[in-house]
């Protein structure tokens, strides 16, 4: 559970970056995640309220066809929150194939001042 704790650590901190980067793909990627991630930990408010506002973001771009596929994966993981028939195996696969495509395309160098703050610096500044 732990590591759940930090990457959601991180990925606020993505957020963060992608906002002042001017990047909102990014922002809704980050969103995605940390619904993967909550869900993971088995938090499914937290899960529900990340993937609402990814679905927001990717709704608020122009529309490709990956755009679409990704605010559509945030509807079905909604829905399967809501209806109670999540099927967490289902969310986590579909966000494995997200999460590859993402790395492809995040500069690792962004994430290099984030690595190397400590936890608690971080929980301090949160």
């Amino acid at each position: 559970m732990e590591k759940y704790e930090d990457a959601l650590v991180m990925l606020q901190d993505s957020v963060l970056l992608f906002k002042i980067s001017g990047l909102p793909l990014g922002i809704a990627g980050v969103l995605e995640l940390a619904g993967y991630a909550y869900a993971k930990k088995g938090d499914l408010l937290g899960a529900k309220i990340a993937y609402k506002e990814a679905k927001k973001q990717y709704d608020g771009l122009e529309e490709t066809s990956q755009i679409k596929e990704r605010s559509h994966n945030c509807e079905e993981n909604l829905r399967k929150i809501e209806e109670g028939d999540m099927e967490l195996n289902d969310i986590f696969a579909e966000n494995r194939a997200w999460s590859n495509w993402f790395s492809y395309y995040m500069p690792q160098a962004w994430f290099a001042p984030l690595r190397n703050r400590t936890r608690e610096q971080q929980r301090r500044e949160h």
